[in-house]
């Protein structure tokens, strides 16, 4: 039933993390589509209006010459408000007019296709681009780039752009994205995380089911030896019986049969701790494989995220520190003009305007005084030499005006270092702590700054913007610790990853918990093994050896060897019979079913009586204290008394040194009375002191300093037989120093 319950809350743990890793994962799909259709949109349009103006600068006109106006009625707000607004507008009206005024042949789309697929690049966004030229009146395709138009939910579709409107031709651009950028890494990750997961799970669970076949298999080879333990009580006080009377064809006999019964539950406890450790060593190697890959892959996978991440917030500072930096050069070109009185340009050159540029120009100018309707305008003239295309439209903006106020502004406008730090900070809501800092190039040396003046490793930095022709002095701007705003970005897929993180550890944990029990049980198995062996196997054997020798007739005329065997052969019965008779005792102290004949036991006596006899029988020294007035009684099972007593005895000698000293004591009260067992033995530790009287538990080999055989049905026996007098028993031990057993019986009026 555990491990069901163990499975079943890891099953809805794991279920609850990834149905929160998939809303994460959704979320990021749906952020990371924005995010796609936004860039590719504005990669288009800047391709678009790129490509016009190459057109334009193609023309068979001198440099600087003005060839035509852009223009949008001021109602059309949002053409105006959008990143690319009046110039994506203007480069409709300027494909058209490069064909109908200036005789140009139509943008080819292969032109529009390069230019956009590097932006699409520059952006990272994978896919395929499909360019489709069309008639917008009737749908109908006049040019594709590819064969057919593709479709899906992972299609993106630009705006349409006019090559011709009077014509109604135009263009528009399909980006077909089968996996969104990082999407695919993320997927892969989810998966084989996934898999990783399932495989710990498994292992984690076979781990489990490993220590069930185990305790199963303890738990079958106990009761085999119980059953076997019971069965031996007659053939051994038969085989007793039959020893004076030399009966040794028939003691062999039986001696044989129960030793090949013995063997038989031996090899198969050998079999199946074979067939175990194979199972154990091929769960451990997945366990200990599959734990440690997990959490690299949860880390690499928080890695991923956060890296993926630094990357967007960077392009984002760097598009708001553009955007800034443009209205910085705004203001000073306005205070440059006002300063001037009027326009900057270069005195020593001659303007140009083409013949259409001056019939439009007045055309739109006279349009705006008689109809009083204001208008969005722009001159556009061929630039061949300037600084070219940057990433933000307003950057391309600001270079050109920064170039004019350098070169032909009549009073000088220096950069304003302060008053673009106020737009920054303006942009981020005053959220983070930014800084500017203006350096000489290439040397990187520091020449003004607000802020900090040196950024640390951890800290994020726009690209160089020049402030000159030259690029000798650039400006870049500086975020403090994004650390904070990265992960509030992305807490909701960081979030699953900490829980499976946790979730892995304590998968972790238990599975060191599952090996120590594993060790623990596989000691047991040895211990319990080598008991059997010792206390049952190897009396067998030396009766049965005993017996085919005698009846062999080899020691005839030899009546000390044969007295000698035969005291032998009596001990080993009367071992085997004291263990059958513990068993079968503890059986029916299980059951109920112990019948026991209490009466006033005289305590001195008996405690000498059992001192002598392990004094006699000991194959060490062994010392006795008996503290014990005459006539001290206690009120018990004269049989039961006697073999707790001496079970108690025989763990004080087996777990002492060489030199051991026992003390026996006895004392009785009104109430009870008081039976004390101690040795200057090895003592129990206090870790183990909680369990030695549970049936087949003794204290563990790694505890002990003192190998000692034995099933760990004494100190049980010990306790039962106790209980059922209605005492109780405790044990008082220090490590290394003494233990000291103290059992305490009820006198007689107080049963």
């Amino acid at each position: 039933m555990k491990i069901r319950i163990v499975i079943l809350l890891s099953s809805i743990t794991l279920l609850l993390i990834f149905s929160f890793q998939g809303i994460g994962m959704y979320h990021a799909y749906k952020s990371q589509v924005s995010r796609t259709k936004y860039f590719f949109s504005d990669c288009f349009e800047r391709a678009f209006i790129e490509a016009m103006d190459g057109q334009v600068n193609s023309l068979p006109l001198a440099d600087g010459t003005y060839t035509h106006l852009i223009y949008a009625p001021c109602r059309l707000r949002s053409v105006s408000e959008e990143v690319n607004g009046l110039l994506f507008y203007g480069a409709q009206q300027t494909s058209a007019i490069l064909q109908k005024i200036y005789h140009m042949d139509e943008l080819p789309l292969a032109v529009l296709d390069s230019i956009l697929s590097c932006k699409l690049q520059q952006k990272q966004l994978e896919g395929t681009l499909t360019l489709r030229k069309f008639n917008a009146g009737t749908g109908e395709t006049l040019e594709m780039t590819s064969s057919h138009i593709p479709v899906g939910s992972n299609v993106f579709v630009s705006k349409q752009a006019f090559l011709y409107k009077e014509k109604g031709i135009a263009v528009q651009a399909y980006f077909d994205a089968t996996f969104l950028g990082g999407t695919r890494e993320l997927l892969a990750f989810f998966i084989v995380t996934l898999l990783s997961v399932a495989i710990v799970m498994f292992a984690f669970v076979r781990q489990m089911q490993y220590i069930i076949r185990q305790r199963q298999s303890i738990k079958e080879q106990r009761e085999n030896y119980c059953a076997l333990a019971e069965k031996i009580e007659l053939p051994v006080t038969e085989m007793l019986f039959r020893i004076p009377i030399s009966d040794w064809k028939r003691i062999e006999e039986r001696s044989a049969s129960l030793f090949g019964e013995t063997e038989q539950i031996l090899s198969k406890a050998k079999v199946e701790e074979q067939s175990l450790r194979k199972r154990k060593f091929l769960w451990n190697m997945f366990s200990f494989i599959s734990l440690p890959g997990s959490l690299l892959l949860v880390l690499l996978w928080a890695g991923y995220l956060y890296w993926d991440n630094l990357d967007r917030v960077k392009y984002g500072l760097s598009v708001h520190f553009g955007n800034a930096f443009y209205k910085e050069v705004k203001h000073r070109a306005d205070l440059a003009v006002s300063a001037s009185g009027g326009e900057i340009k270069n005195p020593a050159d001659t303007v140009s305007y083409s013949p259409y540029y001056q019939r439009q120009a007045k055309a739109i100018f006279d349009f705006m005084e008689e109809s009083r309707i204001p208008m969005y305008w722009r001159s556009i003239s061929i630039q061949r030499d300037y600084y070219g295309y940057a990433e933000n439209q307003y950057l391309t903006i600001a270079y050109v005006l920064q170039d004019a106020i350098n070169r032909y502004s009549k009073v000088a406008v220096p950069f304003s270092l302060h008053y673009l730090d106020s737009l920054c900070q303006e942009s981020f809501g005053h959220l983070f702590e930014t800084g500017i800092r203006v350096l000489r190039y290439p040397s990187k040396e520091v020449i003004d700054y607000t802020g900090k003046p040196s950024p640390s490793i951890w800290d994020m930095r726009t690209d160089l913007i020049p402030l000159d022709r030259d690029s000798t002095v650039v400006v870049e701007g500086v975020m403090y610790a994004p650390c904070r705003m990265i992960l509030a970005s992305i807490w909701y897929q960081l979030l699953p990853l900490g829980l499976l993180f946790i979730f892995i550890c304590v998968c972790f944990f238990f599975l060191l918990r599952i090996l120590q029990t594993q060790r623990r049980l596989k000691q047991f198995q040895k211990d319990f093994t080598y008991s059997m062996i010792h206390d049952m196997k190897s009396p067998l054997q030396s009766v049965m050896m005993g017996a085919h020798v005698l009846s062999g007739g080899k020691l005839t005329g030899k009546p000390e060897k044969v007295e000698k065997y035969r005291r032998v052969m009596t001990d080993e019965c009367e071992h085997l019979l004291m263990l059958s008779n513990r068993v079968v005792m503890l059986t029916q102290l299980d059951r109920g079913e112990l019948e026991l004949h209490k009466e006033e036991v005289l305590l001195k006596p008996l405690l000498g009586d059992i001192a002598e006899k392990f004094r006699l029988k000991a194959v060490k020294q062994v010392l006795f204290e008996i503290n014990c007035k005459e006539g001290c009684t206690v009120y018990a099972d004269a049989f039961c008394l006697r073999e707790v007593l001496s079970n108690l005895v025989d763990n004080a000698i087996k777990y002492s040194n060489e030199a051991v000293m026992i003390t026996l004591s006895g004392e009785k009260t009104d109430d009870s009375a008081t039976v004390r067992v101690r040795d200057n033995g090895i003592g129990i530790p206090l870790r183990e002191q909680h369990k030695i009287f549970d049936k087949f538990e003794r204290v563990s080999s790694n505890s002990r300093k003192i190998a000692a055989s034995g099933f760990g049905l004494g100190l049980n026996y010990v306790l039962q037989v106790v209980n059922a007098h209605g005492g109780m028993v405790k044990v008082e031990s220090i490590e290394g120093s003494y233990s000291e057993f103290i059992i305490h019986f009820p006198s007689f009026k107080n049963v």
